[in-house]
């Protein structure tokens, strides 16, 4: 992403340098006539087909200019695109998240004393203090107590 904003950033610049340099063209043969005109010569027809052609060409140069516009708008829109993903898969990459730091974000089990909520990862009550009874891995679970009717 970072690349074509760069790639749509350089297309804009020279766009918009280029409608520039043909304005300034356009206002330079616009103060030579203006000067000319105030001072009692004669205008040559050149500078006066001159400045008529620019006119005429000034639709299609606004056009191109609104379209460098919008590539530096894009480019730099891409290139700030491209910047905040790549910092957040950085990020990513740099803390992933493992199984049990995952559980150990909530509460996953009650206290069978006090009943208060506990975190997967401790060993005893912070409540009430009595320890909790870990079950060994593969061990059967114990058979759920029914009542007696």
């Amino acid at each position: 992403m970072k690349d074509i904003g760069v790639a749509l950033m350089v297309v804009g610049t020279f766009l918009t340098a280029l409608i520039g340099a043909f304005f300034y063209d356009y206002l330079q043969g616009l103060l030579a006539a203006s000067s000319a005109a105030a001072s009692g010569s004669s205008t040559s027809l050149t500078t006066t087909l001159s400045i008529y052609n620019s006119t005429a060409n000034t639709p299609i140069l606004i056009t191109v200019a609104i379209f460098g516009f919008v590539f530096l708008i894009l480019g730099g829109i891409f290139f700030a695109i491209g910047n905040v993903g790549q910092l957040l898969l950085d990020q990513l990459e740099a803390s992933p998240v493992t199984g049990l730091e995952r559980d150990a974000q909530r509460p996953s089990r009650a206290c069978v004393k006090c009943g208060a909520l506990l975190y997967q990862s401790v060993g005893y009550c912070p409540n009430c203090g009595s320890s909790l009874a870990t079950l060994p891995t593969g061990a059967p679970s114990p058979a759920p107590v029914q009542a007696k009717s």
